[in-house]
């Protein structure tokens, strides 16, 4: 795998895709409608030098924007008008969290040691470019994935029959929230323990959706009301969102097992599940690119 540069994976995964950006000056506001009206969740930022500084999402908007300006116990009205920060320019986010929302850039030629380091922190996308430093496509965990599932000599055997009881899969406590839970207050979940998503339960603690920072697609300034939803409600509003399909696995599956649906359905993690359907662990992405560097990069 260290062998490899980004630009082979890359080609062997079909990732490179247009780069689609919009700029710091931006407010806020209009970002969000930017990322509705462009189908987006994420995409990296260019400031007022024409560089790419940042990598933000719909939830590092409304994190900033509603939550973070916004009493918790009263937020009070959601329509724009009522949500000044919505007039301040993207910048100002971008100041605010300048470790958390750093972009990571590479040169294709670059081996892909250096981008899974990076996916292994936590970065779900990287930026690539050019021998020059101009900007070509976004390279992301998905794509890793694809391209290990595809070359299954990538992964050692010896890992990928490791179940996720022995990987560590299986953990106590996993955060999570009730489907009847405000959209609002599963935001203010995700924030306050640094998570992309939370599982979903019905009354008897049993798995019946995911809620993640991608379920935001489409949230624009006219539909920020949204968020005083319900969590399955909000949901079920859009059909660009994954309502009640959550991916689960026992204990006992496979690295093999897991690596496949990972690569190939968009969701970033499995939840783990007994045999109650009752959530025992997760396994995600960034878990899994973990483990296949520690068993191939030397």
């Amino acid at each position: 795998m260290d062998k490899l540069s980004i630009f082979e994976v890359a080609e062997n995964s079909g990732a490179r895709v247009p780069l689609n950006f919009f700029e710091s000056k931006m407010e806020i506001g209009a970002a969000l409608d930017w990322f509705d009206n462009e189908k987006l969740v994420v995409a990296p930022v260019k400031n007022d030098k024409g560089e790419y500084c940042a990598l933000l999402s719909v939830f590092d908007l409304i994190s900033y924007s509603v939550l973070g300006k916004l009493p918790a116990d009263s937020p009070g009205s959601l329509l724009p008008e009522d949500v000044p920060a919505l007039k301040e320019p993207v910048a100002n986010v971008v100041a605010e969290g300048l470790r958390r929302y750093r972009l990571p850039i590479f040169k294709k030629t670059d081996s892909i040691v250096g981008v899974m380091v990076e996916f292994s922190a936590g970065k779900h996308k990287v930026l690539v470019t050019d021998e020059e430093g101009n900007a070509e496509y976004m390279f992301s965990q998905h794509d890793m994935l694809k391209f290990m599932e595809d070359n299954p000599s990538s992964i050692p055997e010896d890992l990928r029959v490791k179940t996720g009881d022995q990987l560590g899969y299986s953990m106590p406590n996993i955060v999570h929230a009730q489907t009847t839970t405000p959209t609002i207050e599963i935001l203010r979940i995700l924030e306050k323990h640094d998570l992309t998503a939370v599982p979903l339960l019905n009354g008897k603690g049993q798995l019946t959706g995911t809620f993640s920072q991608s379920d935001l697609k489409g949230v624009s300034t006219l539909m920020l009301v949204d968020l005083f939803l319900e969590a399955m409600t909000f949901l079920e509003e859009e059909e660009a969102r994954g309502a009640g399909r959550p991916l689960s696995l026992k204990p006992d599956a496979r690295f093999g097992e897991i690596m496949l649906p990972l690569a190939y359905s968009g969701a970033h993690r499995i939840w783990i599940i007994d045999e109650e359907n009752k959530v025992v662990g997760v396994a995600s992405m960034t878990g899994v690119i973990k483990e296949v560097m520690k068993a191939t990069v030397s």
